[in-house]
């Protein structure tokens, strides 16, 4: 199934996933990575090698076992975002709801369809004497769901 492409309203955002925004005011990412796999099944007949069987196709649709992507960065709270950020998308998480995914990788962003987030990982450095981070580095994990 196709999907229409939705406008993303603003030429600094990199993507959206639901109501959030990634961009250079938000979170910006560094680094995306993107992993999908098909399934095949490994038959291994008597006296010949091992042949495989693509098992992946639904009706005339070639579709993936499965879809991840994995968005890290930094964010640097007295510079852009805030850390309520990353509790904004835990909260997210924790709805239980899939969430729509709009990439930037057009001008106008591609629908990439529903996506759950995984997992969120954080990890906080440089200290100011009242506890406060002056650099975050986050992973956030999503999982195609539809």
């Amino acid at each position: 199934m196709a999907f229409d492409p939705i406008p993303l309203f603003k030429k600094e955002v990199f993507a959206r996933l639901g109501d959030f925004s990634f961009e250079l005011l938000t979170l910006s990412p560094e680094k995306v990575e993107r992993e999908t796999g098909y399934r095949w099944v490994k038959q291994e007949p008597i006296g010949a090698p091992a042949i495989h069987q693509y098992i992946g196709a639904m009706g005339k649709i070639a579709a993936p076992a499965e879809d991840k992507l994995t968005i890290a960065g930094v964010l640097h709270p007295e510079f852009s975002g805030r850390i309520d950020h990353l509790k904004r998308l835990r909260d997210m998480a924790a709805s239980g709801k899939p969430q729509r995914l709009i990439y930037a990788d057009t001008e106008i962003g591609q629908n990439m369809g529903l996506w759950i987030i995984q997992k969120i990982k954080e990890s906080r450095s440089i200290f100011y004497g009242d506890g406060i981070p002056r650099r975050i580095e986050f992973s956030l994990e999503l999982e195609f769901y539809g």
